[in-house]
């Protein structure tokens, strides 16, 4: 076994705010693309109903199962885990903005097909509303005052756009509207900025938490980690994966079937999962091990999981020992025997 010092460097990065972060917003998009793709098919199936009873023309139902078609696909990438957590940056914003466009192209098709106006502007209104809530779900605030500016804008340019149709009853964009419709979009921005603000703080005292815990985990004596859906280390006490690995290597993105010798698949395995397995032999340190891997208890769609490693390499060595004794013993006393046997066979000869 390796000894380990304390100038030694962390194994694994311990988190910090930044993937904090993105986990949560990860997290909260696949929750909002549920929501956003049940509502792209009811919507979807109210355009099929409009141009099935005449109430809107061919191309408008093009546009309206094209957006929602759009949203609905988005939907299912955010919801099927495709995109990398590090795209979470960004796509927030990018969710934001389709759905908002979708709004807008929907609301100003019904224009064109002569619906009520005031029944339009409703649909604008409360589809531009519920866009902006969603933001409370998130843990950036700058979501906010962006989805704010955004919803003001597409208000004012559907608004602006329908005076220019012919038929339509609306003046188009009037000031006392436009200003309650601004005003409303504020107030909501800020009471999503202060949710996404109490949900930071939240994830920053569980950071700290988590660090805190890491750092007594640092020391321990027995190897723990955690690792991923796939089985991928993504963190490790590094006093003691020095046990495991030479100094200046790293488990971070390692599966454990590569480090472990007849580990069972995976996906496929029960857990909690208990034994000791053999190390593969690129890796230096310890030979045995005795694991113990269990899931987290999270609501989380992203399985994650953790576990224990406890270098046995001497109890299996001397278990090896052991049984090399044994099977030494007993091939002394067959040679022992057939010793005495021969002896009694040469004396009953000579007699």
């Amino acid at each position: 076994m390796q000894n380990v010092t304390k100038s030694s460097p962390p194994n694994l990065p311990i988190a910090n705010d930044r993937s904090v972060m993105l986990v949560a917003e990860a997290d909260a998009e696949r929750k909002l693309a549920t929501v956003r793709m049940a509502l792209a098919s009811i919507a979807g199936a109210f355009a099929i109903y409009f141009f099935a009873t005449a109430q809107i023309s061919l191309a408008s139902c093009g546009i309206f199962v094209a957006a929602f078609a759009v949203v609905f696909i988005y939907g299912t990438i955010i919801f099927s885990e495709i995109p990398p957590l590090t795209s979470y940056v960004v796509v927030p914003y990018i969710s934001m903005f389709l759905d908002m466009t979708a709004v807008a192209l929907i609301t100003h098709e019904l224009y064109k097909n002569g619906f009520d106006p005031e029944a339009v502007r409703t649909v604008l209104v409360l589809g531009l509303s519920l866009t902006m809530l969603g933001n409370g779900f998130h843990s950036r605030i700058a979501l906010s005052p962006v989805a704010a500016l955004l919803a003001i804008f597409t208000y004012a340019m559907v608004q602006s756009s329908s005076s220019l149709i012919e038929n339509t009853a609306l003046v188009g964009l009037t000031l006392p509207a436009f200003f309650s419709a601004a005003c409303m979009y504020i107030v909501i921005a800020y009471g999503t900025a202060l949710s996404a603000a109490s949900n930071a703080r939240l994830l920053r005292r569980v950071t700290a938490a988590d660090n805190r815990l890491f750092s007594l985990g640092s020391t321990m004596p027995v190897m723990t980690f955690r690792l991923n859906s796939s089985g991928d280390f993504t963190w490790c006490n590094p006093a003691s994966s020095l046990q495991i690995i030479p100094e200046g290597e790293t488990l971070a993105g390692v599966n454990i079937r590569s480090l472990l010798v007849n580990f069972p698949d995976f996906r496929k395995a029960v857990f909690p999962l208990r034994g000791t397995f053999a190390l593969a032999d690129q890796f230096s340190g310890a030979t045995h091990v005795d694991c113990i891997i269990q899931q987290d208890d999270n609501s989380s769609r992203m399985r994650t999981f953790a576990g224990t490693f406890v270098d046995v390499s001497e109890r299996e060595k001397a278990i090896g020992q052991r049984e090399e004794m044994v099977e030494k013993m007993f091939q002394n006393r067959q040679m022992e025997s057939l010793g005495i046997l021969a002896s009694g066979m040469a004396h009953d000869f000579n007699n």
